[in-house]
């Protein structure tokens, strides 16, 4: 089964946190929020994984990944423009 995660937004309403940490790398406890969803994903079957970031924040998202999910299969798709707040 697939899955794709929203994380590209800028996370302005949880300055100043978001400064220097992606929203979705920000921690609850001592974990990223993003580790438990994905967490969530493959408990559930979910094995091809992609998720929309930022440019900016590759490394970020890299350093996660090597950390927490060293070999499953989660791809980081670059949002090219910027779109806003997601809507239907």
């Amino acid at each position: 089964m697939k899955g794709f995660i929203l994380a590209a937004g800028e996370g302005t309403r949880l300055y100043p946190l978001t400064l220097e940490i992606p929203k979705p790398l920000l921690p609850v406890g001592k974990i990223p929020i993003l580790t438990y969803l994905i967490e969530l994903y493959l408990k559930h079957g979910v094995e091809d994984i992609k998720i929309n970031i930022q440019k900016k924040h590759l490394e970020d998202f890299y350093k996660w990944k090597a950390t927490y999910f060293p070999r499953e299969k989660i791809e980081f798709l670059i949002e090219k423009k910027p779109s806003g707040t997601f809507t239907p």
